[in-house]
């Protein structure tokens, strides 16, 4: 396997917000550019999140434009049984160790102060990335598509489509 990019990324422990106990969550450190903005936050990798949104510090450090207090920015986020207010950007993604491997996504940033962490979902990661999670032994491998396509001997989609008429490929 000459072209194989990936990375085992070990669980982390993070205090559950429901019971405060300790646990451990598939959160990784990712790295965002917006102009002359900078940031670095950890952010937790969830496969039911449709969307990528991250907390209004991080917009901050981005030097990101937001609507004054009391607006809705551009869309509403509802996480943990709360109305988010977001603002919606292009930034620039990057997940160490793949520093070579940025890509420009739409992000959504918390209006509001209190978000208590990001999350990674399908538009702007996992629709980037071939994922893999394994909760027995508490890791995640991130790796490119192509990496994953290499290390799979049968295309799983093709194999999936078999059972399910009228599906065809994404995109």
């Amino acid at each position: 396997m000459v072209n194989s990019r990936f990375h085992i990324f070990p669980w982390r422990e993070e205090e559950s917000l429901e019971t405060g106990k300790v646990i451990l969550r598939p959160t990784v450190d990712v790295g965002l550019v917006s102009g002359s903005g900078r940031a670095r936050a950890n952010a937790l990798i969830d496969t039911g999140a449709p969307i990528t949104v991250f907390p209004r510090g991080v917009g901050d450090r981005l030097r990101i434009d937001f609507p004054p207090d009391g607006s809705d920015g551009d869309e509403i986020v509802i996480m943990l049984g709360h109305r988010w207010p977001c603002v919606v950007k292009t930034v620039t993604l990057v997940l160490p160790p793949f520093e070579d491997l940025e890509w420009d996504a739409p992000v959504r940033f918390s209006v509001d102060e209190g978000l208590p962490f990001a999350l990674l979902g399908y538009e702007g990661f996992l629709n980037r990335w071939a994922v893999s999670f394994n909760a027995y032994q508490g890791y995640t491998i991130v790796e490119t598509i192509e990496s994953f396509a290499e290390r799979i001997p049968i295309d799983p989609f093709e194999e999936f489509q078999k059972g399910w008429d009228g599906w065809d490929r994404p995109g």
